[in-house]
Parts: structure tokens; C-alpha cells; sequence
């Protein structure tokens, strides 16, 4: 599988929102394994996860602060998801979001919205990390 083919839409146009907004990331272009499901991941450093994009699910999952609880999310950016917790005591937690196809193909979170119209989002939540 080349590069070019594993750097999906999600994660194309979440790279060129952290990047327009000069915010220090890079992609792993590694294709992992959780529970036989295969991700990408969009780091801050080899240990630090920003975003993860599961293929087979269309989800993208965020690594939010406890901080900012998923109620908060929605009313301050619109976006749904479901809140999962790490095994392991920790001060995130991650934020399960849905994604689904438009009609003209394009990925969409919550089947509504693109990358770009939620790009405070995803620039706010790796800041905060």
C-alpha cells in the first residue's frame, strides 16, 4: 500500500488545516492495528496521538483534555460524538467521531460537515494537548 493511498481525505484535509495553522504535527504513515481494525494517526510526537482515522468504522477519534467534556464540544463546535475512556487513569479521554459520505463522495463528520468547516475544532484540541 503506497503513502499516497493510506493519506485518506479525512486525514488530508485535517493536515492542511494544522498546517495552515502552523500547529507541529505529522502524519504516521504506518498503518496500525486496534483490535484488527487498521488507523492512521495525525501525532504531535512518536507518543503524542493528536487525531487517529479508522478506516472500516469511518471514525475519527480525538484525544480530547477531561477538561473539555463532549457537551461542551457540541455546544461550542456542533460536533457529535461518543466520549470513551483510556484503561488506564489519564487527563484525556477520547472523543469518538462518526463519519459518513455525501452524496458527491466527500467524507463528512456527522455526515454534515467538512474538515474545513470545523477546523477550530481540530486546531483547538491539538493546541490543548
Amino acid at each position: 500500500m503506497s503513502v499516497a493511498s493510506i493519506r485518506t481525505e479525512i486525514i488530508r484535509a485535517i493536515d492542511k488545516v494544522l498546517t495552515d495553522k502552523k500547529i507541529p504535527h505529522y502524519i504516521d504513515d504506518k498503518v496500525k492495528s486496534w483490535d484488527g481494525i487498521d488507523y492512521i494517526g495525525i501525532k504531535k510526537s512518536p507518543r503524542r496521538l493528536f487525531f487517529l482515522h479508522y478506516f472500516r468504522d469511518r471514525l475519527i477519534e480525538a484525544i480530547v483534555p477531561l477538561s473539555l467534556d463532549p457537551e461542551a464540544i457540541k455546544l461550542q463546535y456542533g460536533i457529535k460524538g461518543k466520549q470513551k475512556f483510556y484503561d488506564t487513569p489519564s487527563q484525556h479521554y477520547i472523543l469518538m467521531i462518526p463519519i459518513a459520505k455525501s452524496l458527491n463522495d466527500h467524507e463528512l463528520i456527522n455526515g454534515k460537515f467538512s474538515i474545513e468547516e470545523k477546523s477550530d475544532f481540530f486546531c483547538d484540541i491539538a493546541r490543548l494537548r
